[in-house]
């Protein structure tokens, strides 16, 4: 600050050094979001792929008895 011979009242020394820390708050939030958005998009994609990996490993076992029974010999009664 330059020395103008001028005395600064509480109000505007303190607007000052507010208004200081409001561009460094915004710098500090401005990279807060901009990593957050980083992190979320990057565990969202990491989600989908283990859920398509979690899906097959679901689907699975539901097609391999399908073709177990599909494949099965029909044991036929006759009670008459």
């Amino acid at each position: 600050m330059a020395d103008t011979g001028q005395k600064m009242s509480r109000a505007q020394l303190t607007a000052m050094v507010v208004g200081d820390m409001a561009g460094a708050a915004f710098v500090v939030a401005s990279a807060d979001i901009s990593l957050f958005h980083f992190l979320i998009h990057r565990g969202v994609k990491q989600a989908a792929f283990i859920n398509t990996i979690v899906t097959f490993a679901n689907v699975i076992p539901f097609v391999v008895v399908i073709v177990i029974l599909e494949h099965r010999p029909v044991l036929s009664s006759s009670s008459a």
